[in-house]
C-alpha cells in the first residue's frame, strides 16, 4: 500500500513541477544526457531530432512531431537509451516480492 502512495506522491509532484527534457542544440549524442530543461506550460512532450549525425532535443508539442522528429511524452523520456522498460521491470518484481514475502 505504501508503493502505491508513493506513486501517487511521485506522479503529483512530477506534474506540478512540469516536464523535464533533455536540451541540446546539434551536438552529437553522446553529449546531448548532460542539459536538461523544464517545459514550459506550452510543450507536453520531449522531441528528438537526428539530422547529419547531429542531434537536437528539447521541448515540443505534438504537432512538431513526425519524420525525422521524434516525441515522447513523460521526464526525460528523450534520452538514448529508454529507461520505461527497465522501471516496470522493477516495479513489476517488486510487486511478485511483496506478494510472496
Amino acid at each position: 500500500m505504501q508503493l502505491y502512495g508513493a506513486l501517487i506522491l511521485f506522479a503529483t509532484v512530477s506534474t506540478v513541477y512540469g516536464l523535464q527534457c533533455y536540451s541540446c542544440e546539434r551536438a552529437k549524442p553522446q553529449s546531448c544526457k548532460e542539459k536538461t530543461v523544464t517545459c514550459d506550460s506550452t510543450h507536453d512532450q520531449c522531441f528528438t531530432t537526428e539530422k547529419e549525425g547531429l542531434m537536437t532535443k528539447g521541448c515540443g508539442n505534438e504537432p512538431e512531431c513526425g519524420k525525422p522528429t521524434k516525441c515522447c511524452k513523460g521526464d526525460l523520456c528523450n534520452n538514448a537509451v529508454p529507461a520505461v522498460p527497465s522501471i516496470l521491470l522493477l516495479l513489476l518484481s517488486s510487486a511478485l516480492i511483496k506478494l510472496f514475502i
